[in-house]
């Protein structure tokens, strides 16, 4: 009976709080959902992924190839061959292979044997896919014909059967489905129609980014699965590597513990023995690069997703709680005190300090379940259009989303756990004093430190001044969950200004900045063409060696008009290429290269060392600008091409009209690049405004409890205050400023801790996977952030600033006659 009389008093008493209350409610909510929607959403996507990969044998690592002859292949040769391939114009495996398919065969054999003889542990597998440029339903479309893999990488129909004749193919399910297109169905890529018949996906590509765009459009790019023979027919620039896996791994080898043990031994010592050496061993000359699977992002990129996304998850939901607990025990501490008299009367009639707790913890039960049981079922609701919005980007299994009693104890009951123990912690503690001590209609409240030091550093301020900034730490766990709050919106807030324009500064900014539409890649068994009208040539090599690593080169004329370079500040540094080479700005932050520096390159087995001239402002992979006379040069070695056509070696054209299918192999047009890229910036657009909007709820509810809860403490004082002649105007600037001034500091703290975070992963990515994300930070970041601030400081503190004109002067009085 007693009990039911407590409890019925404590709920009269929450009652009066019940905007506070769904508050908190709100933020417990959030947390369970955002940790229970992730959860759903990575476990979804782990699980068929990690499956997948052991069953089709993805690559642990891939090597790199120069794509042209070097003097090993020269070597390894017989005397026939030698003759056979100075007598062909080529200066790329693709050239060869068109050529003389055999001579090509001998020399992707021979390399792998000479790999596999350095390294005994581990095996090679040639690796091709062909990227082609068609329309459909007039937009421009883009498909990476993958040749299938024999033991490495081997494709995985989703659904359907693997094509078995010429005009068959397997596309991607995504862009199926976002093209309304059925198994069965016909599409038309440039002029030949394949009848589909199954969704493919492969190990090695789950992300499907290649080249030098970051875009990601599954409705307009798919890879695709064709015959071998069909393949070999299809025209386009053929890209050539090696898959190397550790030797005889198989998912029916990864499952004895014995190889097991040995398979993950290899991969620790990967680094150390393979990538840290194969550049002193003289055989694998024709090596430029070994990426480990993990580091390599058209395969890797899901690996740290998945990885970073659950860290990610957990920490802001730890963060959300953390906020959400430290309120809890505040307004508790809060409710204890203003009834401590009664309770004091309570333990004096016999009640039991558990007797007296119970009714609080079940009144705090009665909050946060029902919101965390919200949160968890929002949660697995939101798990399954947030997978599919991975899907979108990540070519994985689709797999159905199972519950996980872990995932409902972590969201749920572990949050309860938390609030109920340290409640009950809180309030034992206040309830071990006395009855007579509880009984006392006041008690001194004891000085925080960091009270005292404000008032040290503010000691020969106006009173006014001192009891503005040291206010706040009346209550230091107040001021600590206002900072934490307040820090994580600054966070999210610089977060989301920082993303603003990266997308641009990747793809579409280096797109507006060049003159020419089309982009053709010379087919040498039709020989070099003769340019017309706004043509001009250029030199592309995607195997140049800079410190044993790949570099992009582009061969450019000076005095070109169709492709300028641009420093940062816009100004126009084209000619620069007279006076040394040019680096974009991700060769520059990668490997920390200024102009003025000389770089060492590796070029056809020569040895070359250049001056940077400049640096222009575009991102992307990285890439050396030369002069097109100069590398051209060095690519002929100084031979006579002897067709008489064109004064210089050239492999690529630029062009503003449209290009001859029959003389390119493949043919680019920037128009359907810059299409093509729409979606991604619709999703960083999309990112922005969530993570700004995010940070606001947070910071508002925040804001509003602390400076409501802050008024109900100091009703009396705040009384006091007009009755000793201040205005509502000067209250208000003593009791609330105080959170302003302090928004502002963690405002700043959180803003220099975000941009030293987000150069740090700027840096991460650039070692990990060769690619700078352009995150920048402006000053007007800064002063739109601030303006961020103060607009939620003014709609967090609204109602205690309507409170605060609430307060009668009579309160005071009330307060002395009691």
């Amino acid at each position: 009976m007693g009990v039911k009389i407590l409890l019925k008093n404590t709920l009269n008493i929450f009652k009066k709080k019940k905007i506070q209350l769904l508050a908190i409610g709100i933020i417990i909510g959030l947390s369970s959902f955002l940790y229970t929607m992730m959860f759903y959403t990575l476990d979804s996507l782990k699980s068929p992924f990690e499956k997948f990969v052991l069953d089709y044998n993805q690559e642990d690592f891939s090597v790199e190839i120069i794509d042209g002859i070097t003097e090993g292949d020269i070597k390894s040769l017989s005397k026939e061959d030698k003759d056979l391939i100075n007598s062909i114009l080529a200066y790329s495996l693709g050239d060869i292979k068109r050529e003389n398919e055999s001579l090509y065969n001998k020399i992707i054999r021979n390399r792998i044997d000479e790999f596999e003889s350095e390294y005994n542990e581990f095996q090679l597998e040639e690796r091709n896919y062909k990227t082609v440029n068609y329309e459909r339903e007039s937009k421009g479309n883009k498909v990476t014909f993958v040749k299938d893999g024999e033991n490495i990488n081997r494709s995985y129909i989703e659904k359907g059967n693997k094509p078995s004749n010429d005009n068959e193919i397997a596309i991607t399910q995504i862009y199926a489905k976002k093209n309304n297109l059925e198994l069965g169905d016909k599409i038309d890529i440039n002029n030949k129609s394949y009848t589909i018949t199954g969704y493919v996906l492969f190990p090695d590509i789950t992300l499907p980014v290649n080249g030098k765009d970051f875009i990601i459009d599954n409705s307009r790019i798919t890879v695709a699965l064709i015959t071998n023979n069909e393949y070999e027919n299809i025209k386009g620039k053929e890209s050539i590597y090696f898959s190397g896996i550790v030797k005889n791994k198989s998912s029916e080898n990864m499952e004895n513990e014995k190889y097991k043990d040995n398979y993950n031994k290899v991969i620790r010592d990967f680094d150390k023995k393979v990538v840290n050496t194969f550049s002193k061993k003289e055989r694998l000359d024709f090596v430029t690069n070994i990426t480990s699977t993990k580091n390599q992002i058209r395969s890797g990129a899901i690996y740290e997703e998945l990885k970073a996304g659950q860290q990610a998850t957990i920490v802001l939901s730890a963060i959300i709680s953390s906020i959400a607990v430290m309120i809890i025990l505040i307004l508790i501490y809060k409710v204890i005190k203003n009834e401590k008299t009664q309770i004091g009367l309570l333990k004096a009639i016999g009640y039991s300090k558990n007797e007296i707790i119970l009714p609080y913890l079940i009144v705090l039960l009665l909050i946060s379940f029902p919101m965390l049981i919200l949160g968890y079922i929002g949660g697995m609701h939101a798990s399954n259009p947030m997978k599919n919005f991975y899907l979108d980007f990540y070519l994985l299994p689709n797999a159905s989303i199972q519950t996980n009693i872990s995932v409902l104890l972590i969201a749920i009951c572990f949050p309860i756990v938390i609030i109920l123990g340290l409640s009950y912690i809180v309030i034992k503690k206040i309830l071990s004093k006395k009855a007579v001590s509880l009984l006392k209609a006041s008690e001194k409240e004891k000085i925080s430190k960091l009270n005292k030091l404000c008032n040290k550093l503010f000691k020969d301020a106006k009173a006014q001044t001192k009891f503005k900034y040291s206010f706040i730490f009346n209550n230091t766990s107040k001021f600590v969950v206002f900072f934490i709050g307040i820090f994580l919106s600054s966070m999210l807030i610089i977060m989301s200004f920082m993303m603003i324009g990266f997308f641009e500064k990747m793809t579409t900014d280096y797109y507006n900045n060049v003159d020419y539409v089309y982009e053709g890649y010379v087919d040498f068994t039709k020989g070099l063409p003769k340019l017309k009208d706004n043509q001009e040539p250029f030199i592309s090599i995607d195997s140049v060696k800079y410190k044993d690593k790949s570099i992009n080169i582009k061969g450019l004329l000076a005095e070109n008009k169709l492709h300028k370079l641009y420093n940062k500040k816009g100004a126009d540094i084209t000619e620069d290429l007279n006076n040394g080479v040019v680096i974009n700005t991700s060769f520059s932050k990668i490997h920390n290269i200024k102009a003025g520096d000389i770089i060492e390159l590796e070029v056809n087995d020569q040895i070359l060392k250049r001056k940077v001239a400049n640096v222009s402002k575009d991102y992307g992979t990285e890439t050396i600008y030369w002069r097109l006379e100069d590398i051209a040069e060095v690519v002929t070695k100084g031979k006579s091409l002897g067709i008489g056509i064109n004064e210089n070696f050239f492999n690529s054209v630029y062009s503003k009209q449209k290009l001859d299918d029959e003389v390119y192999l493949s043919i680019i047009n920037k128009n359907d690049i810059m299409e093509q890229s729409k979606l991604m910036q619709k999703f960083i657009e999309i990112a922005v405004y969530g993570m700004i909007g995010f940070a606001m709820f947070i910071a508002v509810l925040v804001l509003y409890m602390l400076t409501t809860l802050t008024i109900e403490d100091n009703y009396y004082n705040i009384s006091l205050l007009k009755v000793m002649g201040y205005s509502k105007k000067e209250v208000n600037s003593m009791i609330l400023k105080s959170y302003l001034i302090y928004a502002i500091l963690s405002y700043f703290v959180s803003t220099y801790l975000t941009v030293i975070g987000f150069d740090y992963i700027i840096k991460y990515l650039g070692r990990m996977f060769g690619m700078v994300m352009p995150f920048e930070f402006h000053i007007w970041h800064l002063f739109a952030g601030l303006i961020i601030i103060i607009v939620i400081f003014i709609i967090g503190t609204y109602a205690a600033k309507r409170r605060i004109n609430k307060v009668s002067i009579q309160e005071v009085l009330k307060a002395y006659r009691e």
